[in-house]
């Protein structure tokens, strides 16, 4: 907890929004990662889930053991992150501090609250527990049913219809906008550029549904592109086949990494490219500021909690993974040509996650240059705006994955007994 005799928290220069969309941006992340956690965990226990309910259990009692299961580690977890918040909140506020200047962030104590500690625990717990207990209830009332043919096609003309209907509006949104004309008055630029700004983060948010649309499907038309391609590579086609079959297992790995990415890029181009300043010095200051505003603390939170959702989704898939490298060993593939084959999953996955980041993120930065040309008559082409986002979510994605997978394959207990 930050607290000062000298700083006024609801004031113009308060430095509370530092502190709480942090708690916001990560807070709206652990709801999208849960699903994914949930899924991997119902699978991994469904034997259990089954006797449970032979023996009496209800949807909403399995849901409710699950949400609280993902809850007390999610509260333990946020202990142990609550310790070590202190000495780095206080670098962080120090550093950033000398970057903005104390007119920005003024001179605060910052020091141990238990109370704030006890929220953070609390919070955490009910996130993760309520979006855990929704997202179980969700699945195991659909896995008690058994779709029909007519069902199963209403729900692709769902899809289809929701696809169509979002790829329509980011057309519709991305027209608007590339009809925008230059309008030489100080008020009418104040309000091309609000509407402007409101576009672009319209057309950001549908990107990202229509990123978790559309994952399954991308992963599985990668996978089988690759597979046709390396028709004769043997290595290759096993990776291929493991992400096509397999896809639900790497869904949690892709959808959260992707959505991360694409959201530091189009922040980070808006945030660089329309500065509140239309004087050069001040909208280079700015624009730096923005910027390590954007990927330091709004998606601070954000990015690690993703980066934390592989290590736990490759922890909860590590059985039917080392069922996996047991077969293959049986068949005669060494320890290198098993790790050959889990690095490929990885650089097919962290490729596809890639592209599809940079496509998506692309959009947005380019739409942005465009408002920034055309109303502010300056747009300093970023590379970094567009690269900083995907390439920094696929070279920390490909490090963890890599590490697991080094230590899975030399220190595993999957090993067969010769």
């Amino acid at each position: 907890m930050a607290e000062s005799q000298q700083v006024d928290l609801y004031g113009q220069n308060t430095p509370l929004p530092i502190f709480i969309m942090p708690i916001v941006f990560g807070g709206i992340t652990m709801l999208i990662v849960i699903k994914g956690i949930v899924n991997q965990l119902l699978d991994q226990f469904k034997a259990d889930y089954r006797m449970l309910a032979i023996l009496g259990a209800t949807v909403n009692a399995l849901a409710a053991i699950l949400g609280i299961q993902i809850g007390i580690v999610s509260g333990v977890s946020a202990l142990l992150g609550g310790v070590i918040a202190l000495p780095l909140t206080r670098f962080c506020y120090v550093w950033l501090q000398q970057i903005v200047g104390p007119q920005m962030l003024p001179n605060m104590s910052i020091h141990f609250s238990f109370m704030a500690l006890l929220l953070t625990v609390i919070l955490a717990s009910l996130i993760a527990g309520s979006g855990g207990f929704w997202h179980a209830r969700h699945q195991l009332k659909d896995g008690n049913k058994h779709p029909s043919h007519r069902r199963r096609i209403v729900c692709r003309i769902k899809m289809i219809v929701l696809l169509m209907v979002v790829i329509g509006l980011i057309i519709k949104l991305a027209m608007q906008i590339m009809t925008l004309t230059y309008v030489g008055q100080s008020e009418k630029v104040i309000v091309g550029l609000g509407n402007s700004v409101g576009n672009l983060n319209l057309v950001l948010f549908l990107l990202l549904i229509l990123i978790t649309l559309t994952g399954q499907t991308v992963l599985k038309l990668a996978s089988r592109g690759l597979y046709w391609l390396g028709a004769r590579t043997l290595f290759l086609n096993l990776a291929a086949h493991d992400i096509d079959y397999a896809v639900k297992k790497y869904l949690p790995l892709y959808t959260p990494v992707t959505i991360i990415a694409v959201l530091i890029t189009g922040m980070s181009a808006i945030m660089w490219n329309i500065p509140a300043y239309t004087n050069t010095t001040s909208a280079n200051n700015e624009r730096l500021v923005n910027f390590i505003l954007t990927i330091g603390l709004y998606l601070g939170a954000p990015l690690l909690i993703v980066l934390a959702n592989v290590l736990a989704t490759m922890l909860v898939a590590k059985e039917d993974n080392d069922q996996q490298m047991r077969q293959l060993q049986l068949l005669g593939l060494t320890q290198q040509q098993l790790l050959l084959t889990q690095q490929l999953n990885v650089v097919i996955l962290v490729g596809v996650s890639l592209v599809a980041s940079l496509l998506a993120g692309g959009l947005v930065w380019g739409l942005t240059i465009h408002v920034g040309r055309t109303i502010l008559h300056q747009a300093p082409i970023s590379m970094s705006a567009l690269l900083a986002g995907p390439f920094l979510m696929a070279s920390s994605m490909f490090c963890l994955l890599t590490i697991v997978n080094v230590f899975r394959v030399y220190h595993g207990n999957w090993l067969t007994k010769e």
